[in-house]
């Protein structure tokens, strides 16, 4: 005889079973599995895509993504730019989105190195160790939101990054980090619901304009020996 706790243990899996089944099988045809060296474009004609193996954009090659596009990424993949260039290009009303396959699991985010300067616009990253991770690179980021990352919504070193009209949100440890001679422009930007807003390192220079910090436990954490200039730009309902 079944017990009422075994039919809700059954349902459970059952649904649960049904859930992993879709994900994998049904919305993603084999055309739309991705992963290891990419470059050219990537429309939404094949969208949603699931990302099992980190893209990776050499030197020399480019990447471009259309508005509209949606990458799904197992745990520990994510978009390496290598040297090469990357353009994603969003719209307000039809962004880009990346986010985790499974909604408890963080991929890794996209990372940037090399002299060639990545932009991306409208587009949204949830669940990311890091939403964006820049070293010795160079990123442009418009009309984007960051949300959920494990570490860090943006994270800056020895590079340089120009952030605009974008939101960085609800990130576990720091919204964006900027340390090792980063340079971060932070304009017409709202850092919200993060345990650190902001976080300016040894030798790195921060500019933020017009923009709002609110709702975080720290709004920001200064190391010193450093450049931090704000101008019109509102610090508020912060714990610290």
């Amino acid at each position: 005889m079944i017990t009422r706790a075994g039919w809700v243990f059954a349902l459970f899996m059952m649904a649960a079973l049904h859930v992993s089944a879709f994900a994998v099988d049904r919305e993603f045809p084999q055309e739309s599995v991705i992963g290891g060296p990419v470059a050219g474009f990537l429309k939404k004609d094949h969208s949603p895509y699931r990302v099992k193996e980190t893209l990776v954009i050499p030197d020399g090659k480019a990447l471009i993504v259309e508005a509209g596009v949606e990458f799904y990424f197992d745990e520990g993949a994510g978009v390496d730019v290598r040297g090469g260039s990357l353009a994603i290009m969003g719209e307000a009303n039809n962004p880009v989105i990346m986010t985790s396959l499974e909604k408890n699991k963080y991929w890794n985010g996209v990372s940037v190195t090399g002299l060639k300067r990545a932009e991306v616009q409208g587009i949204h990253v949830e669940n990311a160790t890091f939403g964006f991770a820049v070293e010795s690179g160079a990123l442009e980021i418009r009309d984007a939101i960051v949300s959920n990352a494990k570490r860090a919504g943006v994270y800056v070193r020895n590079a340089s990054v120009a952030m605009q009209w974008t939101q960085i949100q609800d990130c576990r440890s720091i919204g964006v980090w900027a340390t090792h001679s980063a340079s971060v422009d932070i304009d017409a930007s709202s850092l919200s619901g993060n345990r650190i807003a902001l976080v300016a390192g040894e030798d790195s220079s921060i500019a933020l304009l017009r923009s709002h910090l609110d709702v975080n436990d720290v709004a920001v954490l200064d190391f010193g020996e450093n450049s931090l200039r704000q101008r019109n730009s509102v610090i508020e309902g912060n714990m610290v």
